[in-house]
């Protein structure tokens, strides 16, 4: 457990010092100031604030889709993954620190988008959230769905960046899984309680699988390159 703090720290250590990095995060911040004053001609989005809801959550799924390329693909491109995985420490451990940085900096960008959105929408719009026809416990469980598929896109991005050895393509393809992802939520928004319950396990049991195929491709790939 120890170990896994220390690589979750040198990976917030390492975003401090990325001025490029922390701009792309601002930047993504900035434009949820936004996002409740533009209008949104989207057929299945029959409100402003669906369009809201959806639109945020699919900029939060761009934050895994492009960290995991740059910390987990950055490590193949700088020639750095042997020797991490050289280091007395278990994959599956670097695996998840790495993984957890992410999903932190996710969760957080959607928390502030979720903030930023309600209270904007309240303040100009005398309008919120809670206005698309869900309680606040279906709310929940949607973001809950959101953080579980960052994980997922965060392990996918991974596996990509590993085997594929165009990064911008491997971009390119979890941004059209994220596209589809938010498809998925949006039915979800649609179903039974008891169906969204079933829908968040499976997405959770997907989350457990790959994090083993993420452990297994890394150290194939380290493999690979020692012979």
């Amino acid at each position: 457990m120890r170990i896994f703090f220390v690589i979750l720290k040198k990976e917030f250590k390492n975003f401090q010092v990325r001025k490029a990095m922390k701009k792309w995060y601002c930047m993504m911040i900035a434009i949820l100031l936004i996002l409740p004053f533009v209008k949104y001609d989207i057929a299945i989005l029959n409100t402003h604030e669906k369009s809201c809801l959806y639109i945020s959550m699919l900029l939060t799924l761009l934050i895994p889709n492009t960290l995991s390329l740059d910390v987990i693909g950055g490590e193949k491109y700088h020639r750095t993954l042997i020797t991490l995985i050289s280091a007395p420490i278990k994959i599956r451990t670097i695996i998840l620190g790495k993984v957890s940085f992410i999903t932190i900096l996710s969760a957080l960008y959607a928390f502030i988008a979720f903030i930023i959105t309600n209270l904007e929408l309240r303040l100009f719009y005398k309008t919120s959230m809670h206005s698309i026809g869900l309680e606040w416990s279906e709310l929940l469980n949607l973001y809950l769905m959101l953080i579980c598929f960052v994980i997922i896109i965060a392990f996918l991005g991974s596996i990509l960046s590993l085997t594929i050895r165009n990064l911008k393509l491997s971009g390119y393809f979890v941004s059209v899984v994220g596209i589809g992802i938010v498809l998925l939520i949006y039915k979800a928004a649609n179903m039974s309680k008891l169906y969204m319950n079933y829908f968040l396990l499976t997405a959770e049991l997907v989350v457990v699988i790959l994090f083993f195929i993420s452990s297994f491709v890394t150290k194939q790939r380290v493999m690979k390159i020692i012979n």
